[in-house]
C-alpha cells in the first residue's frame, strides 16, 4: 500500500511541477511580447507625427507635428490615383516650394533637418503639367522616410502606420542620403 501512496504522490508532483513550469514559461514570454509591444509603439510615437497632406492642386506638404526634429527626409514616390477607375499616374517630376528651378524624378531628397512644427512643401509635376482642375479629381498618394530624433529610420505610405526600416536597409538608406 505504501508503494502506490508513494508512487501516487510522485506522479502527482511531477505534474504539478511541470504544471507549474509550463505556467511560469506562458507568463513569462507573455509579459516579453507585451514589453516589445509597447516598446515599439513608444519608438513609433514620433514616427506617428511625422504626416503627409495635400495642399493644393498639385503641391504636397510633410510636415512634422512632433516636439523633436526628424532627419533625411526622403520622398520616395508620389502619385495621383483617379477615384472610380483607380488608375494611377506617377509623378514625372518633383520639385520643393522653396526653389524655383531644379526638378528632379522621384526619389527625392527633401531636406537634412526638418524641425519641430515644420514642414516641407513639394511641387507634382506630371508630363510638364504642375495645374488643372482635373488635378483636384485626382486623390495623392505618396510613400516618404526619415530618420526620427532617436536615429531609427521610419517610412510611411500616405498616413498609414509607419514602418521601421531595420538592418542593412536602413543603413543603405541613411547612406545613399549622406553622399
Amino acid at each position: 500500500m505504501t508503494d502506490w501512496w508513494t508512487t501516487g504522490t510522485s506522479i502527482a508532483s511531477a505534474a504539478a511541477t511541470v504544471g507549474a513550469v509550463a505556467v511560469a514559461l506562458w507568463v513569462a514570454i507573455r509579459d516579453g511580447e507585451q514589453r516589445n509591444a509597447e516598446k515599439r509603439d513608444a519608438e513609433a510615437a514620433q514616427a506617428r507625427l511625422i504626416l503627409s497632406r495635400r495642399d493644393s492642386e498639385a503641391v504636397l506638404i510633410i510636415h512634422n507635428n512632433s516636439q523633436l526634429p526628424v532627419i533625411d527626409v526622403e520622398l520616395y514616390s508620389v502619385s495621383l490615383v483617379h477615384p472610380e477607375s483607380g488608375k494611377r499616374i506617377a509623378a514625372a517630376k518633383l520639385r520643393r516650394t522653396d526653389l524655383v528651378r531644379d526638378t528632379a524624378p522621384p526619389p527625392l531628397r527633401l531636406c537634412q533637418v526638418l524641425q519641430r512644427g515644420g514642414q516641407v512643401g513639394v511641387h507634382v509635376i506630371l508630363e510638364g503639367r504642375t495645374s488643372g482642375k482635373d488635378l483636384l479629381r485626382l486623390r495623392m498618394e505618396c510613400h516618404y522616410g526619415f530618420t526620427d530624433s532617436a536615429g531609427l529610420r521610419w517610412e510611411r505610405r500616405n498616413n498609414e502606420p509607419p514602418v521601421r526600416i531595420v538592418g542593412w536597409l536602413a543603413e543603405a538608406s541613411l547612406s545613399r542620403a549622406w553622399e
